[in-house]
């Protein structure tokens, strides 16, 4: 599982970046759990070409993924589920149990261009995540953990997994990141998450 704790109550200050609220057609896909046709309209919406590219490479792990939009309250038992502590919600949440994958969208903090593309990056890149071993898995792990103690977003840095989705999803995330040099190297954090 992967939480984003967007909330009404905690809003990283990256998330505004992206937390462009989703076209009416774009929610309704959603509410009715048409993933597929979701991520379609939004690839066709947003404007920046990285993202929309981002959101047409993001697409085909709609297949076989089902999206909730789900209340505050239920991402709050959703929360307390999979992380076992109390508090306010996530804007979203993938969940990959037993076969079955599903990203939960926080109905009143979760339906932006942001907390779909960052779900979505969860989605497409869970199996090639789990191997905790492999050296994708453990270069990104020592990129969060040195960009946490540089004092960056820990949220954005809590994990090989949120930094990979943050660096992905989250254009503000990616400025930061092209402004931090690590090691004392000209290359930038951005230069070396790519």
């Amino acid at each position: 599982w992967m939480a984003d704790n967007y909330g009404p109550n905690s809003k990283p200050r990256f998330q505004a970046a992206l937390g462009h609220p989703l076209s009416p057609k774009l929610r309704r896909d959603l509410e009715a759990g048409d993933l597929a046709s979701a991520m379609q309209g939004l690839a066709a919406q947003v404007r920046l070409p990285r993202l929309k590219k981002l959101a047409e490479r993001l697409a085909p792990a709609a297949q076989g993924t089902a999206v909730r939009v789900v209340s505050e309250t239920e991402m709050q038992r959703l929360r307390e589920q999979y992380y076992g502590e109390g508090g306010p919600g996530f804007a979203g949440l993938y969940v990959s149990n037993g076969g079955i994958r599903t990203v939960y969208l926080n109905r009143e903090g979760g339906m932006d261009v942001h907390t779909l593309m960052h779900e979505m990056v969860h989605a497409a890149t869970w199996q090639a995540m789990q191997n905790r071993s492999g050296p994708t898995y453990r270069q990104l792990d020592q990129l969060a953990r040195k960009l946490r103690a540089a004092g960056l977003n820990p949220t954005a840095t809590a994990n090989a997994d949120e930094l990979l989705a943050e660096g992905l999803s989250n254009e503000a995330f990616r400025r930061e990141l092209a402004q931090v040099n690590l090691d004392g190297t000209k290359e930038t954090a951005l230069q070396r998450f790519t």
